[in-house]
């Protein structure tokens, strides 16, 4: 599953405006530090209700 399928106790999906406004607040960091982020992003929309199902991530670095 993507990351933006991730539920909170709600039910409600972190979904893609959440993603991508996630990657765009750490779009300077470095891509390391950008997926620490998004992820804990994410590890604070599941708050206590946790990751029910495994959770994917395909990045990739552009350097100039």
């Amino acid at each position: 599953d993507g990351l933006y399928e991730a539920e909170n106790s709600a039910r409600e999906d972190f979904g893609v405006d959440r993603l991508l406004a996630g990657l765009e607040a750490s779009r300077t960091a470095s891509l390391e530090q950008s997926l620490a982020s998004l992820m804990d992003r994410v590890q604070q929309w599941h708050g206590d209700n946790g990751a029910a199902d495994a959770s994917s991530i395909l990045a990739i670095e552009r350097t100039a």
